[in-house]
């Protein structure tokens, strides 16, 4: 599961273990320090430097009693604090930010997925919209007949349409052979941990994955061209390192 926090006002990777602690609390809810630290195998005193940064960031809540008990804060509210961070930290540099030599001083959209579902859902509405590429780094998991669809339509409008699957133990070989016979290209890449999907280098998806849950996917989407332009760059050195696969 790939969770983010605020540290010094920054945006980073949860540890590993406050990534235990909040897995803890998701399966059992309202534990105490002294409950976690059971739980994952480690002192108290440990468990709580963790959750107080996990409060801060809007991940925990604690009923302030003593002892204290954690529970995992409701989703929406989570996403509220970090719709702040990326407002305070991010917006007045990408506001100024300049693509080929110009200012593009244009509005930035930004929504967040939840589901691995409504990744689909959503990045097929886009791909509606797609003139010349479709880069995706997927986790190999076969995709609705509808996502087909319109891998297919968007091929048929001369859009070039690039995969790179990092799990291949889940990847379905019919899945793969309909996907090399419609004309999607096709690389296999080791584990990143997140779904990211890049439309005419303008529209940017950055999800979770988790090969242990993998129908979640919790990430943002960016309408926002600076943005899509330095994850498009990131995608072809991947592309350009990444096998082949062969049936």
């Amino acid at each position: 599961m790939l969770k983010y926090r605020m540290v010094n006002s920054h945006l980073r990777v949860m540890s590993p273990q406050e990534e235990q602690i909040y897995r803890v609390l998701m399966e059992n809810n309202n534990l105490s320090a002294k409950e976690i630290a059971h739980e994952i195998g480690v002192l108290p005193h440990a468990v709580h430097r963790s959750v107080k940064s996990l409060i801060s960031s809007g991940f925990l809540t604690s009923d302030r009693k003593w002892p204290a008990r954690y529970c995992v804060q409701d989703f929406s509210t989570t996403i509220e604090e970090n719709i702040k961070v990326i407002k305070s930290q991010f917006l007045p540099f990408l506001s100024t930010a300049r693509v080929n030599g110009e200012d593009s001083r244009v509005p930035i959209s930004i929504s967040f997925i939840q589901t691995r579902t409504e990744l689909l859902e959503n990045s097929n509405l886009d791909l509606r919209q797609v003139k010349t590429e479709a880069d995706f780094i997927v986790s190999g998991l076969e995709v609705p007949a509808e996502t087909m669809l319109r891998y297919k339509q968007a091929i048929d409008q001369g859009v070039k349409v690039k995969i790179l699957v990092q799990n291949i133990g889940s990847i379905n070989a019919v899945m793969l052979e309909n996907w090399k016979k419609i004309g999607i290209e096709i690389r296999l890449y080791p584990l990143l941990e997140a779904r990211i999907i890049i439309l005419d280098s303008h529209i940017v998806y950055f999800t979770s994955y988790n090969p242990a849950s993998q129908e979640e996917s919790v990430g943002v989407r960016f309408d926002y061209k600076p943005i899509a332009l330095l994850t498009k760059e990131l995608f072809d050195n991947r592309w350009e390192s990444a096998v082949t696969i062969t049936t």
